[in-house]
């Protein structure tokens, strides 16, 4: 609806007016590498190169973090650990 784009209005000019200077600086670093890559390299290959970057980078960030959620499960006590003995019944059985 037209809030939606008025919400995408919002978030352009935040970029273009420097608003928010670390996501603009991103986003004009990430256009001026993909158009100097452009004047050396044909659409199909800086095409097919950015998306190999993505997808290296979604990997390694998913790898380590499945890697760091199975070092915090093996640092904690197991669920054997944490149980408290079994014991004989006492009183009313």
């Amino acid at each position: 609806g037209a809030g939606h784009s008025l919400h995408w209005a919002d978030h352009l000019a935040d970029l273009v007016y420097w608003r928010d200077t670390r996501t603009s600086a991103l986003v004009f670093t990430g256009v001026m590498v993909t158009l100097l890559s452009l004047l050396h390299f044909s659409i199909v290959s800086v095409g097919s190169y950015g998306a190999l970057a993505v997808l290296g980078i979604t990997i390694t960030l998913r790898l380590g973090r499945k890697g760091l959620q199975a070092l915090r499960r093996s640092d904690g006590p197991s669920a054997r650990e944490s149980d408290p003995p079994p014991t004989l019944c006492q009183g009313e059985c």
